[in-house]
């Protein structure tokens, strides 16, 4: 024995014989499509209108088209919002993506910018110039003190200026040509990393713009053969988006502690020892003894 219809089902029933009570069908299904994402995902309502909009034609496809055969049309209509809704949340985490990619590819290009400021000078305070050691020709008496404030000056190759290389040159007494070149020598190493992440961010770019078009073409797509094909389309564009963000992490601007060690021909467990002993040092010198930079 068939099922009677609900109400909802009887209006477009109706509404498809007649032409009548078209406005009462909307009221009804619009009370359902604004509340199912407040229930399911706790959106605001701003969010729940602009999903109504955008599930609007759909809604009219769907009257349109159906037709009674037992299953009432609120419960196709719940299945339809539920798909949907699948599918808009893939593409807001799609699109928060893509801005994550583009505040990277900002602050990667604001990070290998050079200094292009007025000069700076270093001012030392004399009580920790008295901790540091140094003399009254200006430089620093211990060598190893000199040696850890060369390798910290390495490591922000990408952040001094040429007056912050003399000043540091002044400092530990090494050749300040030596220094230039030494930084210089880094930052061509940077510029050679920051194209490997710009290349890593192309990859995700295309294959996150390449997933937003899949899920647009499996929106309106039926045929379950279609549909698998554009399934096993996604999955490769998400490998593609893990391999590339994989590859990226592993990219660092700054110059690598090996690196440092290669240019100083010392040992990197030096370089590691020392820019942790200077760090700690200089901190503590500027709790204390407030140097002015």
């Amino acid at each position: 024995m068939e099922k009677e219809p609900d109400s909802l089902t009887a209006l477009i029933l109706e509404w498809q014989e007649s032409g009548n009570g078209f406005s009462e069908i909307i009221k009804e299904a619009s009370e359902i499509i604004i509340k199912y994402p407040v229930r399911q995902y706790n959106w605001s309502i701003d969010e729940c209108h602009d999903f109504y909009i955008e599930f609007y034609p759909l809604l009219i496809r769907l009257l349109n088209s159906f037709k009674y055969k037992g299953l009432s049309f609120k419960a196709l209509l719940m299945n339809t919002i539920s798909w949907r809704m699948h599918t808009n949340y893939r593409k807001r985490i799609a699109l928060k993506k893509m801005n994550y990619f583009a505040k990277y590819q900002l602050k990667l290009e604001s990070d290998m910018s050079f200094c292009a400021s007025e000069p700076r000078h270093l001012l030392i305070s004399p009580k920790a110039a008295k901790r540091l050691k140094i003399g009254s020709n200006g430089q620093i008496r211990s060598i190893g003190l000199k040696r850890q404030i060369l390798m910290l000056a390495l490591k922000n190759a990408y952040f001094i200026d040429d007056n912050y290389i003399s000043c540091i040159s002044r400092l530990t007494g090494c050749s300040e040509k030596w220094l230039y070149e030494s930084v210089l020598k880094l930052r061509a190493c940077g510029i050679k990393k920051a194209e490997r992440i710009r290349a890593f961010n192309d990859r995700s770019n295309r294959a996150l713009l390449n997933l937003c078009k899949l899920q647009y073409e499996m929106s309106y797509c039926k045929n379950p053969v279609e549909r698998r094909r554009l399934f096993e389309k996604q999955y490769k564009c998400r490998r593609r988006i893990k391999r590339a963000s994989l590859g990226k992490k592993g990219v660092l601007l700054s110059p690598s502690n090996c690196e440092i060690a290669c240019i100083m021909e010392i040992p990197k467990g030096s370089v590691d020892s020392g820019l942790h002993s200077i760090k700690k040092t200089l901190k503590n010198i500027n709790e204390r003894d407030c140097i002015d930079i």
